[in-house]
């Protein structure tokens, strides 16, 4: 990105919506083990402990490598990044639907992680990069609540889709979600 691509004079309040809705969509990675912790530990017939390690498997991935993909991601083209990452972390979770064997299932989740470890860097530097300067506190103000929404909106829509659809349906609208967001990503925000 140009150095006048970094100062723009309008904010592109679609695209500010739309990597708010990618941080979502990444918290979502956590979110739909959280609030469907007891049905997977119901389908897998897991301890507590071991569904608590399915939950916290993202998280150790942005503690092992979260300080060196920071830096890392400096280098790398940040939509094809924002759009990979989506799309592999769609396509995990539709993959995880399939309630595949607990060792598949887990080596998703590290998977996952790296997709969520990357959504979470670059969704924010093109928020700014897209945002005039007069607007960057507003648009990193609405990127603080990603995290509390995402819980917000899981928490509100688990039950009746659990009651429905079971865990393969919170899995298979997360899968979607991403893909969306992907396709959102790929339509509106300009390569380059």
């Amino acid at each position: 990105m140009t150095q006048a691509e970094l100062a723009p004079t309008r904010t592109r309040w679609g695209i500010i919506l739309l990597l708010w809705w990618c941080g979502i969509g990444s918290a979502m990675q956590f979110a739909k083990v959280s609030v469907g912790f007891d049905a997977l530990g119901t389908q897998y017939q897991l301890s507590l402990p071991q569904t608590g390690w399915l939950l916290s498997m993202i998280g150790i991935v942005g503690l092992i490598f979260g300080a060196t993909a920071g830096v890392m991601v400096r280098q790398w083209d940040y939509r094809n990044s924002l759009l990979l990452a989506l799309a592999v972390g769609g396509l995990l979770s539709l993959g995880q639907a399939m309630l595949p064997p607990l060792s598949i299932l887990m080596l998703s989740r590290v998977i996952e992680g790296i997709s969520h470890l990357v959504l979470v860097i670059v969704a924010p530097i093109l928020m700014h990069v897209f945002s005039a300067p007069q607007h960057r506190a507003i648009a990193m103000g609405l990127w603080g609540t990603f995290f509390g929404v995402a819980y917000s909106l899981a928490s509100l829509f688990a039950a009746p889709v659990l009651a429905h659809y079971g865990v393969q349906g919170l899995l298979l609208g997360h899968g979607a979600l991403l893909l969306a967001l992907a396709v959102g990503v790929g339509g509106l925000m300009p390569a380059g």
